[in-house]
């Protein structure tokens, strides 16, 4: 009976993650797989351009299987795939990035990251410039303004003007989560604090 035909299971989330958590799993997928020391992923966002190119929902409790992918990727628009690319860019331009994030028609609000290979202490009510009160590496590593980081991305979620080089790799994001999932089996939050408000 054709109804009774479920989707494949991919692997099982031990518990419901947070947006935040389905953000750190996503970048710590990226960051792991592109081999590059930081993965920056654009929340879901409200409006404008860039609406709807991050996480748009969260991880549930249970089996996850592709449709799961699915809802949580962006709509991607514009002829976007979510192809992942690995750039470089100094430090001073990875802050930037970081503090206003990507300017909607002008409103500085911007939007945020979620990110793998930092850990950071932000005040969303700040003006831009000074919403980042702390900053470093995972490992605790200050961001030197002048040092050449790279980062995995998606296509076309960081400021062009801050890119030195791009490589385009070619692994769709939705394909490389559900890799993952099926080579982790299990999956659970990381609650390893990288991202705290004041």
């Amino acid at each position: 009976d054709a109804a009774t035909i479920t989707e494949e299971s991919l692997g099982i989330a031990t518990e419901t993650f947070s947006l935040i958590e389905t953000g750190n799993f996503i970048t710590d997928t990226m960051r792991k797989n592109i081999d590059s020391e930081i993965a920056l992923f654009l929340d879901g966002g409200k409006d404008g351009a860039y609406n709807n190119k991050g996480v748009t929902a969260k991880l549930y409790a249970g089996e996850i299987t592709k449709s799961d992918i699915q809802r949580i990727m962006p709509d991607f628009k514009y002829g976007e795939k979510g192809e992942i690319w690995k750039v470089t860019m100094t430090g001073e331009n990875l802050l930037n990035t970081l503090e206003y994030a990507i300017p909607v028609d002008n409103n500085q609000t911007g939007w945020f990251y979620y990110f793998s290979g930092l850990k950071m202490n932000y005040d969303p009510t700040n003006e831009p410039g000074s919403r980042i009160k702390t900053i470093s590496l995972d490992d605790g590593t200050k961001i030197d303004p002048t040092k050449i980081y790279s980062l995995a991305v998606t296509e076309n979620s960081v400021p062009e003007e801050y890119i030195i080089t791009s490589y385009k790799t070619g692994v769709i994001l939705g394909d490389l989560l559900a890799e993952e999932i099926q080579k982790l089996e299990t999956i659970s939050p990381a609650n390893d604090n990288r991202f705290t408000f004041k």
